[in-house]
């Protein structure tokens, strides 16, 4: 019995994992870059959600935001985050060296921006794990001596969702096939006329997309938040990726 409840907890975890995963994989697939600033943008929702919920707005605008607007602009500074990392690695090397680099030069970068994000947050709210609370954070099933948690059957269900609203964008949209059409050839996708320069932030934005909607619910499921939560996560979804 035991054994199956380690396989559910394992299985309501690994949704989240392929969120990040899926992240990792469409860097990778599509721009040929090794974002390594994913594992900090998972974090900064959780951080940032967890910062508006307990202190509120900066500067005094506002109390205490209620948990769920308060992640959701946590994945919006995760967004964010990932399109200053496009300006500053990506956009910007390619610009002033070429393809020369070989993307070496925006890897180590992207690496720079992750040092960054975790320094900043760690600054600002110190290195211990802080608590999240939601009103359904002890909700659970009980099924047959087994407990399943009603946060975490959401986020797998959530997870799946996410990952089947990619598939559906990469294949039946304008904007997916010039995402395949990118990562199968660069040079042909010009020639057909697809403005390869566009195609780039639209990988980030769902890249931060994807790891701020995994912060989110990592944050919802497990109550907890932390600087250095992203890189557990972060290694296991390389590892997914890989598989």
């Amino acid at each position: 019995m035991l054994l199956i409840q380690q396989l559910i907890n394992g299985v309501m975890l690994g949704g989240i994992y392929v969120a990040v995963a899926v992240a990792f994989t469409l860097t990778i697939g599509i721009l040929n870059f090794l974002n390594f600033t994913i594992p900090a943008l998972f974090m900064l929702t959780g951080m940032v959600g967890w910062s508006l919920s307990v202190h509120g707005l900066p500067f005094g605008l506002s109390g205490p935001v209620n948990w769920l607007p308060a992640l959701a602009v946590g994945v919006a500074v995760s967004v964010v985050a990932s399109l200053v990392v496009e300006r500053f690695t990506y956009r910007y090397l390619k610009a002033r060296h070429g393809d020369a680099t070989e993307h070496a030069l925006p890897l180590v970068s992207s690496l720079g921006f992750l040092l960054i994000f975790e320094y900043l947050v760690l600054l600002a709210h110190g290195s211990d794990p802080r608590r999240f609370a939601t009103p359904f954070a002890d909700l659970n099933w009980r099924v047959a001596g087994l407990v399943i948690s009603v946060p975490q059957m959401v986020g797998l269900a959530v997870s799946l969702a996410i990952v089947a609203g990619l598939w559906l964008v990469l294949t039946r949209t304008r904007t997916g096939r010039a995402l395949r059409a990118t990562a199968e050839n660069p040079d042909a996708a010009v020639l057909m006329g697809i403005e390869v320069g566009r195609i780039v932030p639209v990988v980030f934005v769902m890249t931060g997309l994807l790891c701020g909607l995994a912060g989110a619910l990592f944050a919802v499921n497990y109550g907890e938040v932390s600087p250095y939560m992203g890189d557990t996560i972060g290694t296991m979804a390389i590892a997914g990726m890989v598989l």
